[in-house]
């Protein structure tokens, strides 16, 4: 007998473990790294996204659909739509050219368009490859109150304060031989 199930590929934005925990729909799926897809059975994810939870995990972009059709069917793009409108989930690409390359004008009403999550995202990203423009550091900052520039500043503090510990105690070790 044929199986002709529809599945829903549902991709791990985060880099995070996600996790889908539902027995009532026989769901128990978990996602241990960023990128990774797991297929979910249409009319399960129909059901799902009754669950203010997994939909919260949809729309804030942890859990991505990549099939615009897909999304469409379940409603959460509108019908005809050509690409996302309403979930747009960044790649670390688009982040670091948000942050690198696009101009400050640009980047303002860009970022109107995201969700505080997505933004929180970018801050997180510009934060581990240390990214700072100060006009949009500033501007993140204004948007969520974390401080890109002084969280750097504070980190490279902390690790020339740990290299200069090792050295100390290097010495001291050769002191004592």
């Amino acid at each position: 007998m044929e199986n002709n199930t529809r599945l829903v590929q549902l991709q791990n934005m985060v880099n995070k473990t996600v996790g889908v925990i539902k027995p009532e729909y026989g769901v128990n799926r978990k996602w241990t790294k960023k990128g990774q897809t797991i297929p979910l059975p249409y009319d399960v994810v129909e059901q799902l996204l009754w669950d203010e939870g997994f939909r919260n995990m949809i729309d804030r972009g942890i859990l991505y659909i990549n099939d615009l059709q897909d999304k469409i069917d379940l409603g959460l793009e509108p019908y005809g739509a050509e690409e996302p409108e309403n979930i747009i989930v960044l790649s670390d690409k688009q982040i670091e050219n948000l942050l690198k390359d696009v101009p400050y004008s640009v980047f303002k009403t860009e970022i109107k368009k995201y969700t505080l999550d997505q933004i929180n995202r970018i801050v997180n990203y510009a934060l581990e490859n240390e990214i700072v423009d100060v006009n949009k550091c500033s501007y993140l900052k204004e948007l969520t109150g974390t401080d890109i520039m002084k969280s750097i500043a504070t980190k490279r503090d902390l690790e020339r304060e740990e290299k200069n510990r090792k050295v100390r105690e290097d010495e001291d070790a050769k002191r004592r031989v």
